[in-house]
């Protein structure tokens, strides 16, 4: 019989516990690469005493197994065979993290103690002399916009909205620059210093 068991945390904001933040829980081969589906029934405890926990069960898809942290901040997954595994936590308004895997062995408790996220950072604006497809008639151009690091990494990619506006969420303060692409051109903003609190407003102007 396959031995099971129970993974928790405690996931911390600024000021406190974190509640009603998601929580993944991913299972993980030699190397990192995630493990392909495994169909097993496991359950998520969401609370404090187990008398007044609700729990909720689903099927055990590493990848897709969540839970929410409770007004304490807690969370807890229960039932969890043997292996290799990471946590990914996302919450709004938080930058997204994924602390080290951890080896569980599938017996017992195992807890990834504090989990401490750090509030992310907005940039908001708008793009300015594109032409519009009001002023091309008869053609319609899909406009991407990336924000990318000061080492070129791409860290999130959008599609202009209407009045070619853009709104990138939950960053990490620091320095960025966007690159818009429209059919066969490509153009580069300024280093843009992105810093939490209100939001970093920006005009991009071609």
């Amino acid at each position: 019989e396959l031995a099971t068991g129970i993974v928790t945390g405690t996931v911390m904001g600024n000021s406190g516990p974190l509640q009603g933040a998601q929580v993944r829980l991913n299972q993980v081969q030699e190397g990192g690469s995630p493990r392909a589906n495994v169909a097993m029934a496991f359950s998520v405890s969401m609370g404090g005493d187990d008398d007044d926990s609700e729990v909720q069960t689903m099927e055990f898809s590493p990848g897709q197994t969540t839970a929410t942290t409770d007004e304490k901040g807690q969370f807890r997954f229960q039932d969890v065979p043997a292996g290799n595994y990471e946590v990914k936590l996302i919450h709004k308004g938080y930058i997204s993290m994924t602390p080290d895997a951890k080896e569980y062995g599938g017996v017992g408790q195992m807890d990834y103690g504090l989990l401490q996220m750090e509030a992310g950072a907005t940039l908001k604006g708008r793009v300015v002399g594109l032409p519009s497809d009001d002023e091309e008639p008869g053609t319609m151009s899909m406009k991407l916009l990336e924000i990318r690091d000061e080492e070129d990494n791409r860290v999130q990619m959008s599609v202009l909205r209407r009045k070619n506006e853009f709104t990138f969420q939950d960053l990490k303060p620091g320095a960025y620059y966007l690159l818009l692409s429209t059919n066969d051109e490509e153009h580069r903003s300024d280093m843009i210093q992105v810093k939490s609190g209100n939001p970093t407003q920006f005009t991009f102007t071609l």
